[in-house]
């Protein structure tokens, strides 16, 4: 037995030794998908080749590839070179594929893998109307201040457009119009960017949800987007808790989200059920506009039923009461169960058994009768 584990080992060890080793291949060069097609224009990138010993193949595949040169590799080395034609292409997305493949080799008869490695590329042609794709955000706030807007306008043409504008209307969860913002005209050139900011008071109007629609205008065109926005009081919002207990110590949970557009500090809970305080939560902090979760244990052995309870939300200088419905349920031991089952396998178990003894006697009389 000692002798086949040495010889084992002896295998293994040799055949490791002549595997080759499986690195990756890798290859590293400046980032350039997506890539913006602009007639005429020339792109080279430079690549360097790393992790293998062997020479390399260097294959373009896809699209556009009567547009691509790849230079001679040179000490793992290489550049691609994009020559767009001086014409427009039709408009889409189009792709290819840089594809770096160690060439054939011998492993002079041991285990070998060819290795590869690919790179894709996007290019992006745009149309050669007067087009933009914009892009609506707005400022969450708190009570009376004022909601910032932006909407960011990127050309995906490849003509200029004199004149583009915005105008914005808010409203509330009912779709009711609570007003309009009209921003300033500004100039896009062609595949350039740029921006439209307007401002909103929202002096007098409640917490809560917004929306607003922006319809950009451009030389005769319009497109919309939309953008959401709270209007924020100090104040936290119990989204869930634990509301199913057994009689025992019980882990409370009380999920909260601060309605505030600044963080709230030193943020606690106390539970009072059945008009007697049982818990109060260690001190947290919160984000704006984010949820919390306050813990921790308490005894409860009341019977089975509905409880009344309180919530006590401390944070800043403030406090919140909110009241709550807390169920305690009936623990149905399961070993209980497991021993009537049990039972009832004994007792089949059992009676097969003397099933079986009487069979077996019955036999045994018979034989010695004949």
């Amino acid at each position: 037995m000692k002798r086949f584990s040495i010889i084992l080992g002896f295998i293994l060890i040799s055949f490791l030794l002549f595997i080759p080793s499986l690195s990756a291949i890798s290859v590293m060069g400046k980032q350039l998908s997506p890539i913006l097609y602009v007639s005429g224009k020339t792109i080279t990138n430079h690549y360097v080749i790393a992790d293998t010993n062997y020479a390399v193949e260097v294959v373009i595949k896809g699209q556009l590839t009567e547009y691509i040169n790849i230079s001679e590799v040179k000490d793992n080395q290489f550049d691609m070179t994009i020559q767009f034609p001086d014409k427009l292409i039709d408009p889409g997305i189009y792709t290819f594929t840089l594809s770096i493949n160690e060439a054939s080799h011998d492993y002079s008869g041991t285990v070998g893998s060819r290795l590869a490695v690919n790179k894709n590329f996007q290019v992006l042609v745009y149309s050669n109307e007067k087009e933009l794709e914009p892009s609506f955000s707005a400022t969450s706030v708190n009570i009376n201040e004022t909601v910032q807007f932006t909407i960011f306008v990127e050309s995906r043409g490849y003509q200029d457009i004199e004149r583009v504008n915005a105008e914005i209307m808010v409203y509330d969860t009912k779709n009711k119009e609570l007003g309009k913002v009209k921003t300033k005209d500004v100039p896009l050139p062609a595949l350039l960017n740029a921006n439209l900011r307007g401002s909103f008071d929202t002096k007098g109007l409640p917490a809560g949800s917004y929306h607003a629609k922006a319809n950009v205008f451009y030389d005769e065109k319009m497109k919309s987007t939309n953008a959401t926005f709270k209007i924020g009081s100090m104040e936290l919002i119990l989204k869930n808790y634990t509301s199913i207990i057994n009689p025992g110590f019980n882990e409370f949970k009380f999920i909260i989200q601060n309605n505030w557009g600044n963080p709230l500090s030193n943020v606690f809970a106390r539970l009072s059920l059945n008009n007697s305080e049982i818990l109060q939560t260690p001190t947290i902090n919160v984000d704006a506009w984010q949820e919390g979760e306050l813990k921790g244990i308490a005894l409860v052995n009341f019977s089975p039923g509905i409880y009344s309870a309180v919530l006590h939300l401390f944070y800043e200088d403030q406090n919140r009461e909110i009241p709550l419905n807390i169920t305690m349920v009936e623990i149905i031991s399961p070993v209980v169960k497991e021993e009537k089952s049990n039972i009832w396998i004994y007792v089949s178990l059992s009676a097969v058994v003397i099933i079986l003894i009487i069979i077996i006697i019955i036999l045994l009389t018979k034989i010695r009768e004949k």
